[in-house]
């Protein structure tokens, strides 16, 4: 690719400033990829780990309102609980239950904000079972009951 470029500067083409340019931006992206290829194949062990880590950030976005246990999350993606947990939290600074009971507030913030739902149908569609345990979730995470929520945030 160099000699590519060399040999448009030499011939004056033209344009030779801009071929030469694209040309060495070829190699350098080739160079790049490789690079990134043979890194990735060196710690595949690692860059595994981070996929199964992103890939249960989209099941906890996604599936927020099912009952979600630490079996469950090993059978969804096949490891052991307790490595995804330490690296997800190494990733996200969170644990993956602290990570889903912000994923649920968040979502029951937004029912309380835009809907007439009862508390207790909002805690239920947020994945809560005990309305009890969501309000003092709920007052733990927000430092405001969800009624009062509620009525600073209505529609």
């Amino acid at each position: 690719k160099i000699n590519d470029g060399i040999t448009c500067q030499k011939n004056r083409m033209e344009g030779y400033y801009n071929l030469c340019a694209c040309q060495i931006l070829e190699m350098m992206i080739l160079v790049s990829r490789q690079f990134v290829t043979s890194l990735a194949q060196e710690k595949t062990g690692v860059v595994g780990s981070y996929r199964k880590i992103y890939d249960l950030l989209d099941y906890l976005n996604n599936c927020y309102r099912e009952p979600i246990s630490g079996v469950l999350i090993e059978e969804q993606l096949g490891g052991n609980f307790d490595y995804l947990n330490r690296i997800f939290r190494q990733t996200t600074g969170k644990t993956i239950f602290q990570y889903l009971t912000e994923v649920r507030i968040s979502h029951a913030k937004e029912l309380l904000g835009t809907t007439s739902l009862k508390i207790s149908q909002v805690s239920e569609k947020v994945g809560f079972s005990d309305e009890s345990y969501f309000s003092k979730v709920f007052k733990k995470n927000c430092g405001m009951a969800a009624s009062e929520y509620r009525s600073h945030h209505e529609i």
